[in-house]
């Protein structure tokens, strides 16, 4: 006899309570994330502030704020740059207002971070996602519309110390000798 596979909805995560922790929901599981550590925290940090001198009027960028991907998937990126005017409800942006979200690797995040959003958002036609890898590096997608929908390529890697412009979603100097050594470490 095989058991039944519950899924969760939405509905069942905006239920859960509110207690500080973050929670997002993958393939229909509700899964808390783990509290970032001070170097997610402090390269969260730099990319906002490194995306922010160039960009357009158009776009607003979010820390920490949901995204409706699909009915069975709801994530909270780390950096998440939306058009204006995009549709907010229930904790989250509609996926179709999404330019770019952002993931910082952290614990216990990898397989999500490296594998389960990227595919999701290309699904959900989120056309940029950037990751930032342990070291740290850098790693720039674009959905491709010659592959058909859905599909990332790489656009742009940065690894320690590179200091390079990053072309899409608009053009921002990227300087990773940043992340490199965080304040406190100073």
């Amino acid at each position: 006899m095989t058991a039944a596979v519950v899924r969760s909805t939405l509905a069942d995560l905006l239920r859960e309570p509110d207690d500080g922790r973050v929670r997002e929901l993958h393939d229909g599981e509700i899964v808390v994330l783990p509290e970032p550590d001070e170097d997610q925290t402090w390269h969260v940090r730099l990319l906002d502030l490194m995306l922010g001198v160039g960009a357009p009027d158009s776009v607003e960028i979010h820390h920490s704020t949901g995204v409706h991907v699909d009915e069975a998937n709801f994530f909270v990126p780390d950096l998440l740059v939306v058009r204006k005017g995009t549709p907010f409800h229930d904790n989250g942006f509609d996926a179709s207002g999404v330019v770019l979200a952002v993931e910082v690797l952290g614990p216990g995040t990898h397989h999500a971070d490296r594998i389960l959003k990227p595919w999701r958002y290309a699904e959900a036609g989120v056309p940029y996602f950037w990751r930032v890898d342990q070291g740290p590096r850098l790693v720039a997608l674009r959905l491709d519309p010659t592959l058909g929908e859905g599909h990332y390529i790489y656009d742009t890697e940065l690894v320690p110390c590179e200091n390079a412009e990053v072309p899409h979603p608009w053009v921002a100097q990227i300087d990773m000798a940043e992340f490199v050594d965080p304040p406190s470490r100073r």
